[in-house]
């Protein structure tokens, strides 16, 4: 019985015939068959891809569109109406003839009024001071005035503060200067060159301020905003806020009268006090400033323009600084100044018959100067400014300038390689040795 079935089955094998054709049309006909199911799927697939890609950049555009009106909403809210340095670009542009300048932080603002200047010396200038302004924004504040305005004289404000200050961890008042200068830009190219110069430039690429850059909210606000929106809507400075703003010449008044609360040290008792306070510092100059101290300079220098370096007094500059050190540093910035022929003064040594620098009623705080301190000092400022300029080829009369007048004229640079000038004799020498400290 087994032997039959096997029998059966191998004849059955026998007997069955499977044409080779059939069987390759038959494998062509399947992979066909998978050929155009898969097509289909594809196509399918692709179509249906099509409008998932447009929502997706339909949600795109909505939320970068949603984004910039928040942004734009909270500009208004925020930023106030015409802050410091809008206020001083402003200012500057509209300002038809501006031969010299003033740069540097809040001393300067507070601490030369341009009016006093050009009553004594027949200039026209312009009051470029920002709060803190970094020497980064100063070279950009010289350079712009000498382009747009072709100034020929600069007092370069000195901030002790910002000696040693990294320019760019204080990116709020970098913003704010670059910001303001490219929104009052005369042009699109100049905007966008501004804007890209900060965002990218070395100085701030890949640094807080140049992401931040683009959200001026961040960076220039006041939390008043009934204030800010009633300024807006109106166009116009409220009167309980006239006080914060400058005059038509950069500068800021103020009425306010410091109350001397401080301990101020005299440089006879300057050695002492840096033994038993706690609070001294020594006052150094970082690479990074003066690297941007040099290009001012050069810059200065390449276009024939007077730099004069100015250190502005303050009541309580050796209750801060340890006496050496200052001493020190006055001899580093004479160097550094009068190596391209340019002069510096610090005004905290100024002998007291040429200006009186311990007249405390002329300071509003201990480190700036109302209204009364300003037009004396700016009224030093300008013998000073004389004196320099008459040094290098005096004042030009009005037919030596077509017509301008007062402008003033440089030819040269007479300063030391020390950084003495034409009025160096009107300041004191600060020294300190075994014998102590003193003036000479």
């Amino acid at each position: 019985m087994r032997t039959s079935d096997n029998s059966s089955q191998l004849n059955q094998a026998k007997g069955d015939h499977i044409d080779p054709d059939q069987v390759k049309s038959g494998s062509q006909d399947s992979r066909s068959r998978e050929f155009d199911v898969n097509l289909g799927t594809g196509i399918g697939q692709h179509a249906t891809n099509k409008p998932h890609a447009f929502k997706t950049l339909t949600k795109l555009l909505c939320f970068v569109l949603i984004f910039v009106l928040l942004n734009q909403l909270c500009c208004f809210l925020f930023e106030p109406y015409l802050g410091s340095s809008e206020e001083m670009w402003r200012g500057f542009r509209s300002k038809e003839n501006v031969e010299l300048i003033y740069t540097g932080s809040s001393q300067c603002i507070t601490g030369i009024d341009p009016s006093v200047v050009d009553r004594e010396l027949g200039t026209s200038s312009y009051n470029m001071g920002t709060n803190m302004q970094s020497f980064y924004s100063s070279y950009h504040a010289i350079k712009t005035a000498i382009e747009e305005k072709n100034c020929t004289t600069v007092v370069l404000s000195l901030d002790d503060e910002l000696l040693y200050e990294v320019f760019n961890n204080n990116f709020r008042a970098d913003a704010s200067f670059q910001h303001a200068a490219d929104k009052t830009a005369q042009n699109i190219a100049a905007k966008l060159e501004g804007a890209a110069g900060f965002a990218v430039g070395s100085a701030f690429f890949a640094k807080p301020g140049s992401v931040n850059y683009l959200f001026p909210w961040i960076y220039n606000r006041d939390m008043d905003v009934a204030k800010n929106v009633k300024e807006k809507i109106s166009g116009e400075i409220l009167e309980s806020d006239l006080a914060t703003h400058r005059d038509g010449n950069g500068f800021l008044p103020s009425d306010e009268v410091m109350i001397p609360d401080n301990q101020y040290v005299s440089v006879e008792n300057a050695i002492e006090w840096d033994l038993t306070a706690d609070s001294v510092k020594d006052l150094t100059l970082i690479s990074s400033n003066r690297d941007e101290l040099e290009k001012i300079c050069q810059l200065c220098k390449d276009n024939g323009v007077n730099l004069i370096a100015v250190t502005f007094p303050y009541p309580n500059y050796l209750t801060v600084y340890s006496v050496k050190s200052y001493a020190d540093m006055q001899s580093e910035l004479g160097g550094l100044f009068g190596s391209y022929g340019f002069s510096y003064y610090n005004c905290n040594l100024v002998r007291q018959e040429y200006y009186n620098t311990g007249e405390l009623t002329w300071y509003k705080d201990k480190g700036h100067m109302n209204t009364e301190g300003a037009a004396n000092f700016s009224s030093f400022i300008a013998k000073l400014i004389e004196a320099e300029s008459a040094d290098s080829s005096g004042l030009i009369t009005e037919n030596d300038n077509n017509g301008e007048p007062g402008a003033l004229a440089i030819d040269g640079h007479s300063a030391t390689a020390d950084g003495k000038g034409a009025a160096s004799e009107w300041f004191y020498k600060l020294v300190v040795d075994e014998n102590g400290a003193r003036l000479e």
